[in-house]
C-alpha cells in the first residue's frame, strides 16, 4: 500500500493555475484511448489508494508521507465538467471513436469494491453519460461495461434498464451466450469465452446491483434500494457468507407496486 501511494504521489503533477494535482498521460480503461488526461476512473482510484494508505499507517501507528496527504486533498476528481458536462477525461481530447466497443468508462465506478460516493444528483448525471455513450455502440457493446451500467442504473433506481444491459437485449435471445453450453461471450460478435470479467460481473450485477448492498468498514452496508427488472417478481439470494456469518436475501414487489428487502442471518454453513 506504501508503494502504491508512493507511486501515486509521484505520478501526479500540480496546475498551478488551477490549484490541484492532476494525472496526466494515461491510458482508459477505455482502451481506445492512451495518452488522456485525468481519466474519471483512474483518478477516482489513486484517490481511494491514496486515502487507503494513510488510513492503513494511522492503524500501524506509523507517520503516513506528508506528500500522500498534500496530492490527496488537492487532487483533481472529474465527476462533472465545465458547465456541469460530464465527461470520460479531459475534453481537451475528443472523445470521438465510434469504432469504440467500450463507449465510455464511467460505468466502472459502479465496480463494487470501488465503492464510489457522490450525490444523488452526480449519480444520475453519470448514467445519463453512460447510456448516452453506448447507444451509437450498443450492438457491440462489451457485456463488462454493460454489466456494470447495469449496476449503475440499479444504483439510481432506474430498474427499466436492468434486464437490457444484463441480457443483451429486451428479447429472449441474449446474443451473449454462444453454443454449445451458453457461455458468456466478450462481446455478440466475438467467441472470447469465458471470460471472467463478464462472468463475474453478471454475478456482481445481482448481487450488488439488485440488492443495494455494498462491504463497508462497519460491515454489510443496505447502501442502495432494492431493485427489480420488470420481468421479475421476487429474487431470492441464499447462503451469501459474510464475516462467519451466512444470509439470505430477498427483494419482492408488494401489490402496491414497491420494491422491499428483507435480509435473514444465519450460521455460517447452515443450507
Amino acid at each position: 500500500m506504501r508503494a502504491v501511494a508512493d507511486f501515486w504521489s509521484s505520478r501526479a503533477a500540480f496546475n498551478p493555475a488551477k490549484h490541484r494535482f492532476e494525472i496526466l498521460g494515461v491510458t482508459s480503461p477505455e482502451e481506445d484511448y492512451t495518452h488522456v488526461n485525468n481519466e474519471i476512473y483512474t483518478n477516482q482510484v489513486a484517490h481511494q489508494s491514496l486515502e487507503a494508505a494513510i488510513e492503513a499507517a494511522r492503524v500501524l501507528g506509523v507517520a503516513p508521507e506528508a506528500k500522500w496527504r498534500e496530492v490527496l486533498d488537492s487532487l483533481y476528481l472529474p465527476s462533472a465538467g465545465d458547465g456541469g458536462a460530464y465527461f470520460d477525461f479531459d475534453p481537451t481530447t475528443p472523445h470521438d471513436k465510434s469504432t469504440s466497443w467500450m463507449a465510455t468508462s464511467v460505468p466502472m465506478l459502479s465496480i463494487p469494491g470501488l465503492n464510489f460516493e457522490a450525490g444523488a444528483g452526480t449519480l444520475e448525471g453519470l448514467f445519463r453519460h453512460s447510456v448516452a455513450a453506448i447507444g451509437p455502440v450498443r450492438g457491440r457493446a462489451n457485456q463488462m461495461v454493460l454489466l456494470m451500467l447495469a449496476i449503475q442504473a440499479a444504483d439510481v433506481g432506474k430498474s427499466d434498464y436492468f434486464s437490457d444491459f444484463i441480457g443483451g437485449s429486451e428479447t429472449d435471445d441474449d446474443p451473449f451466450l454462444k453454443p454449445p453450453f451458453n457461455v458468456r461471450s466478450e462481446t455478440p460478435q466475438n467467441d472470447s469465452t469465458y471470460l471472467l470479467a463478464s462472468s463475474g460481473g453478471f454475478v456482481q450485477a445481482f448481487v450488488y446491483g439488485l440488492t443495494g448492498l455494498r462491504i463497508e468498514e462497519a460491515g454489510l452496508a443496505e447502501k442502495f434500494a432494492p431493485t427489480l427488472p420488470k420481468s421479475l417478481s421476487y429474487l431470492k439470494l441464499v447462503n451469501l457468507e459474510f464475516r462467519g456469518k451466512a444470509l439470505d436475501v430477498e427483494i419482492l414487489r408488494l401489490p402496491s407496486g414497491r420494491v422491499v428487502r428483507r435480509m435473514t442471518f444465519k450460521a455460517a454453513g447452515h443450507s
